[in-house]
């Protein structure tokens, strides 16, 4: 620009050097390279073949193409059929892998003999390496990554690319040199059609073995297991800085997922760490085309829309009116999901559309799976901690807060929440709607023992307060309690208001070996008799403790026995809870414990607790299949249902893992496909339920304990229930909502 000059001529001086002369017409022709594994052409060569015949028609060049490889002179006449005038193949043993020397001097012998004006080459991780090693043995120029070409009438290249982070977009000639050499990454352009006749000539080539040889010598080749790539995907949703949580992800991959696309995201939350940078859109990540891309608070920087804006059709969704991604969008959503919530709804009503509410989708049942289609409502995006109110020791969260953030969050105050589901990644909302328990319940109680309020969208779309910091309440019907466990059926929770209690300062377990898991369960009762009920009473056996040994990759703290009770007390001194554990300890020695390990160290608990919290992620890992039932009896009636799963599980010949808690009376029993095939797993797998859940009614018990009844275990409940509990439930449902709209097919309808 010579400002500098202008300013400072004092100081600077220019001096312009004689440019050399480049004799245009001595290179004639617009070549492409043709990349290939194994003589499979990649993608971006019908691209660069067809912007190739595309600039060649303006100037009347021809188009070659070169293709090099081993035992690849068959697989070179499918370049036929996508425009190409000559495709120079160079078939030799030597050049079977790639290695840049021989690579580079077969390039070398091609433009030497052929003189193209232009070289087109893919920016794959061989065109990235062979492109700029070519073009140096020319001293000519190369722009990498262009995503614009076009030629002039004197055949000098236009080569458009962004640059200064995105800022402008650079123009870059090579006026004086020939050929002029450009990378272009796939799906920048598109790939002509397959013609039905080829055209073109087949022209191999030789080239002296000599001039192929190289340092490099290849001792094996190992094939990476291919993966799914964005670039190949026909739907994208794409996840921006807009998404303030690495655990929102779930959010936009769960819609991908639902639309049969792919989640893709941009470069902050690659740097974050969050995501796989194969998973980037950008000048730094892939380029994209499909069908169908969405993005998710994405500002729209040149770097990301270099990347994606050849799309066939643009969603953008972001808070900002003026965000660049609006720009190149060709729909534009703005909005915070926090406030479209009950707009959505008033619209589904009107329209009778269903919808399904989901939180993280951890749950078991099939709860949240839009079996009526419609919108799936995710509120994983609902994730503030509203108020802490130390006076009344209330928690406000919206639905989206995980559970572990619950607790870590209350923790830190010196208080606690004490329901405890063992999958801690589930938002709190999803807890509310299936009135989850956990480990706690024994001495605790459930979900619904601490919720005190609900703000509640219905059907219809308007909004209800149920509840409040109350600590009683008798003014008419508990609609809060209608809500808690209606598994998203009656209304949509967007706020709740949780009790609290003071933190425990001490928390001790023990570990109890028992010589028989019958002798451990007949246990419980006489523990619960004492009066020193510990906070959680869970059951386990050796073979899920081993299924979690092979998950966590270590071992469990103790290998002496088939069965075992993990015991936890709390309180706020040491002599208090050691008053509570001795007591029990010998009701458990004289009741036939081996003996009994005191886990006082936060170190220790975790050892013990790790595993136990990982049991049912190593039960899947176990096997190729499972279902689950999650019924709850009486305690005292806990041994003879696992005394029965015993034999279902012989006379049947299916493999059945369960744990659980052994003090509240709910139960985990997994039936395991393991090498079954899919029609002797279904029929092993309905006759065992139809059994479990019969016997569970005939001991006083139900169908679900914590997990619900969604749409996988409504039979069940029919079943078990009878005719006027279920014609009451569905009273209830039409009250409610009677277009039957909200989260079809699931409990009672």
């Amino acid at each position: 620009c010579k400002i500098c000059i202008k300013k400072y001529p004092d100081v600077f001086e220019y001096i312009e050097e004689e440019r050399p002369q480049v004799d245009k017409s001595a290179w004639r022709g617009i070549a492409v390279y043709a990349d290939h594994v194994e003589g499979v052409i990649h993608p971006v060569t019908f691209e660069l073949l067809g912007k190739a015949r595309e600039m060649a028609a303006k100037i009347g060049h021809p188009v070659y193409c070169l293709m090099m490889g081993d035992h690849i002179s068959d697989k070179a006449k499918e370049l036929r059929y996508y425009g190409a005038d000559k495709i120079f193949v160079y078939d030799k043993p030597e050049l079977k892998d790639f290695r840049i020397e021989p690579y580079t001097a077969v390039f070398e012998d091609f433009i030497n003999k052929v003189r193209p004006s232009i070289v087109l080459v893919g920016g794959t991780t061989v065109g990235r390496s062979l492109a700029p090693r070519t073009a140096a043995r020319f001293r000519t120029g190369l722009t990498a990554d262009c995503t614009i070409l076009d030629v002039q009438d004197n055949t000098d290249l236009d080569q458009i690319r962004p640059a200064f982070g995105g800022n402008i977009m650079a123009h870059i000639h090579t006026p004086n040199h020939r050929p002029q050499f450009a990378t272009v990454r796939y799906k920048i352009f598109n790939a002509p059609e397959r013609t039905e006749k080829p055209s073109g000539e087949l022209v191999i080539e030789d080239i002296p073995s000599q001039r192929l040889e190289s340092r490099i010598r290849v001792l094996e080749v190992r094939k990476k297991e291919k993966v799914q790539s964005i670039e190949d995907a026909e739907v994208i949703v794409v996840a921006g800085k807009g998404v303030k949580k690495e655990a929102d992800l779930s959010m936009i991959r769960e819609l991908a997922d639902r639309l049969g696309g792919m989640m893709a995201t941009t470069r902050p939350l690659i740097e974050a760490g969050w995501t796989d940078p194969r998973t980037q859109i950008g000048l730094s990540g892939r380029t994209v085309k499909p069908k169908l891309i969405i993005t998710c608070g994405v500002s729209g920087s040149v770097q990301f829309v270099a990347g994606m804006n050849n799309s066939e059709n643009i969603i953008a969704i972001n808070t900002d009116p003026k965000a660049s991604i609006f720009d190149v969008a060709h729909y534009a959503i703005i909005g915070d999901i926090y406030e479209v919530v009950a707009e959505i709804m008033k619209y589904a009503w009107k329209n009778q559309i269903p919808v399904t509410p989901r939180g993280q989708g951890t749950g078991l049942v099939g709860a949240a799976v839009p079996v009526k289609g419609g919108i799936l409502l995710s509120l994983v995006r609902m994730n503030k901690i509203l108020e802490l109110d130390e006076d009344n020791l209330t928690l406000t969260v919206e639905p989206g807060v995980l559970l572990m953030e619950i607790s870590k969050y209350v923790e830190s105050h010196d208080l606690f929440y004490p329901p405890d589901p063992g999958e801690k990644s589930a938002t709190i909302g999803g807890n509310i709607n299936t009135n989850a328990g956990g480990m706690r319940a024994v001495k605790y109680g459930v979900t619904r023992d601490f919720v005190r309020g609900l703000e509640v969208v219905l059907p219809n779309g308007e909004v209800v307060k149920m509840g409040g910091k109350i600590v009683k309440d008798s003014s008419g019907y508990s609609l809060k309690d209608l809500i808690i466990g209606s598994e998203g059926t009656l209304g949509i929770v967007t706020a709740a208001i949780l009790r609290l209690l003071p933190l425990p300062r001490i928390a001790i377990s023990l570990l109890i070996p028992f010589p028989t898991l019958e002798t451990a369960i007949e246990t419980v009762p006489k523990i619960i008799k004492s009066k020193n009920i510990p906070t959680a009473i869970e059951y386990m056996e050796r073979r899920v403790i081993l299924n979690a040994e092979d998950y966590l990759g270590k071992k469990f703290p103790d290998a002496t026995s088939d069965a075992y009770l993990l015991l936890t007390f709390d309180g706020n001194t040491r002599e208090e809870v050691e008053k509570q554990y001795e007591k029990v300890a010998h009701i458990c020695l004289d009741a036939g414990a081996l003996d009994v390990f005191i886990s006082d160290t936060q170190e220790r608990q975790d050892s013990i607790w790790s595993a136990r919290g990982a049991f049912l992620e190593a039960i899947k890992a176990s096997t190729t299949e499972m279902d689950e039932c999650d019924v709850v009896v009486p305690r005292k009636n806990v041994a003879t249902f696992i005394r029965y799963t015993r034999q279902i599980e012989k006379e049947l010949d299916i493999r059945i893992a369960s744990f659980g808690h052994a003090g509240d009376g709910n139960l985990h029993v997994y039936l395991l496909k393991d090498e079954m095939d899919d029609e002797t797993y279904s029929k092993k797998l309905k006759t065992a339920f139809d059994r479990l859940y019969q016997k569970g009614e005939e001991l006083g018990g139900h169908v679900s304990g914590e997990h619900g009844i969604g749409y996988a275990k409504r039979e069940y409940l029919k079943k078990t229930a009878g005719d006027i509990y279920m014609q009451l439930l569905r009273n209830i449902k039409t009250a409610f909502d009677p277009k039957n709209i909200l989260n079809p097919e699931k409990i009672c309808c």
